[in-house]
């Protein structure tokens, strides 16, 4: 299947023409395509009771659904419990203005990741036609300040245009021990300062105070705003119903089989020369270069026999039920 055909059968489907929510935050969601990035969140919530409601009777191998981890006599816990320590709030250091880019995960990963660093931080005005903004403001008060808007006195200093505040380029993964180096003093400088884009700028491996606000900032801050919750609420409600054979049992799957996605990927489909120049074009545009480095080689064969390739929404509905042991009855969205 094709890239450009697979994109059309996913806007013949439930899901038509929503785009992953919210691409680079603040900028997409206009217009009619407002509705459509709602309606991706909701499915996108949907998929995540999966593991809710696919048990061990559908014949899943009960290790599946168990910690590998667990140890004799522990439990888990949440990871909020260690090493969050609360203390008065410093004096603000400036405002970091961050791009969270990306899909809807990815821009997740963004938000948890910039509250570490517990300078104030601005939340764009679209932040709130995905997420609770005022619970988010709310949940992370005691350790980060975050704002709606940028104080005029700040705003003013750059001619009330945010694009022309320095932009930070982070590395991938960089150390806390980074930002305090390198973004502080020019914080402290300007008063303002942007980091787009965002995404995995923080490294996995960080000190347990800061993985702790990591998880208070994804656990319990991030929430999806209410018009969102009652849309999923409803979706779910219908899911249930129509899959009355099971129990109420079903399959959720957000098919990411997007242009972004596939051209990252470096794998080819069966779109012909067409389409491998149109990948190619895609990454050049949203990477400049990055595939074309010294020493980079792309091998799409070796792509696809390690599992790299995103699958086709063709390749999604033949595996599902064929290779997860699932009921021939068990309803998929």
């Amino acid at each position: 299947m094709s890239v450009a055909a697979a994109e059309a059968s996913m806007r013949g489907t439930e899901t038509a023409g929503a785009k992953p929510a919210a691409r680079r935050l603040g900028r997409v969601l206009v217009g009619c395509r407002r509705r459509a990035a709602v309606l991706l969140l909701a499915l996108a919530y949907a998929a995540a009771m999966l593991v809710l409601t696919i048990g061990v009777s559908e014949g899943l191998d009960p290790a599946l659904v168990t910690s590998h981890y667990k140890k004799s006599g522990k439990q888990w816990e949440p990871c909020i419990s260690k090493g969050l320590i609360h203390s008065e709030l410093p004096p603000s250091n400036g405002f970091l203005i961050v791009e969270a880019n990306g899909g809807l995960n990815q821009q997740r990963i963004s938000f948890f990741s910039r509250c570490f660093m517990r300078m104030s931080f601005q939340v764009f005005s679209k932040f709130g036609d995905i997420f609770d903004e005022d619970h988010f403001i709310e949940s992370l008060r005691k350790y980060v300040r975050v704002v709606k808007d940028l104080p005029e006195d700040v705003f003013l200093r750059f001619n009330h245009n945010i694009s022309i505040i320095p932009n930070m380029r982070t590395k991938a993964f960089s150390p806390p021990s980074y930002y305090l180096q390198q973004v502080l003093p020019k914080l402290l400088e300007l008063g303002a300062v942007r980091i787009a884009p965002f995404s995995n700028r923080l490294a996995h491996s960080v000190p347990m105070n800061i993985q702790a606000l990591r998880c208070l900032t994804n656990y319990e801050a991030l929430r999806f705003s209410e018009p969102i919750r009652i849309l999923a609420d409803n979706m779910v409600d219908r899911m249930i119903k129509r899959s009355f054979l099971t129990g109420g049992k079903y399959v959720s799957v957000h098919l990411r089989f997007e242009e972004d996605m596939v051209a990252f990927s470096c794998c080819k489909y069966d779109g012909g020369s067409k389409e491998n120049n149109a990948m190619e074009n895609a990454r050049e545009r949203s990477w400049r270069g990055k595939f074309h480095r010294p020493g980079r080689v792309i091998n799409p064969e070796a792509n696809r026999r390690n599992g790299r390739c995103p699958l086709t929404p063709l390749e999604v509905a033949t595996f599902v039920p064929c290779n997860l042991a699932f009921s021939e009855l068990l309803r998929h969205f």
